[in-house]
């Protein structure tokens, strides 16, 4: 649902927040296919629980996962108030991009088509008067 530099990735992940008022943030991140073909740990993490879907329609809830693979802390970060990809498209959602390209493998990329079936990105929007700013990342040490 975003693109890099007018490039659109085969997979971004979004983890949405919501605090006691509904307020909502979400972190997007994007993930290239590796030229190695190796899988993404994070990933593996929640695709193997993939299993505990049967049919169309069904959910589960994840396990706990261990986000630290994902090396987020030393990644910028593109910022902006936008809205959910997903109906009813509500406005007034607080996104931060990671710039910060993961990589997975294709079997990851097919596990995941083969769990949801159908594309599921919305088209890219225009920016409608929206400021995109970049917090650049600092280093810990």
């Amino acid at each position: 649902e975003h693109t890099l530099g007018g490039k659109q990735y085969p997979f971004e992940v979004h983890f949405v927040h919501a605090d006691k008022d509904k307020n909502l943030a979400v972190v997007g991140i994007f993930f290239d296919l590796d030229p190695h073909d190796k899988p993404n740990p994070f990933l593996a993490q929640v695709f193997s629980q993939f299993d505990q879907l049967t049919k169309p329609g069904d959910n589960f809830t994840l396990a706990a996962l261990d986000p630290s693979s994902l090396h987020v802390s030393n990644s910028n970060v593109f910022r902006y108030s936008g809205s959910l990809t997903t109906e009813p498209f509500t406005e007034g959602v607080e996104w931060n991009v990671l710039q910060k390209v993961h990589k997975l493998s294709k079997a990851q990329l097919k596990q995941w088509s083969n769990v949801i079936h159908h594309p599921n990105t919305r088209d890219i929007q225009a920016l409608n008067g929206r400021v995109v700013t970049l917090t650049r990342a600092h280093s810990v040490c």
